[in-house]
């Protein structure tokens, strides 16, 4: 998918957005530091980076400074 328009790239980030909080949603709360393995991410360390990523990156690059992430 080519976006070339601001619409259509917030309509995109919307829509993943919704996707990734439906699956989020799924996940029963006394597993959300479960690890596959030692030195595997927890799904809470996965949504924390999402999070992260939205506030630090997302907002300071629309602001056009430059990204603290």
């Amino acid at each position: 998918m080519e976006i070339q328009s601001a619409e259509a790239f917030v309509s995109y980030w919307e829509r993943i957005r919704k996707r990734t909080e439906r699956v989020a949603s799924c996940i029963p709360p006394a597993q959300i530091e479960w690890r596959p393995g030692t030195g595997r991410y927890s799904f809470g360390d996965l949504l924390r980076h999402l999070g992260g990523i939205e506030r630090y990156m997302f907002a300071e690059n629309a602001h056009r400074r430059p990204s603290r992430y």
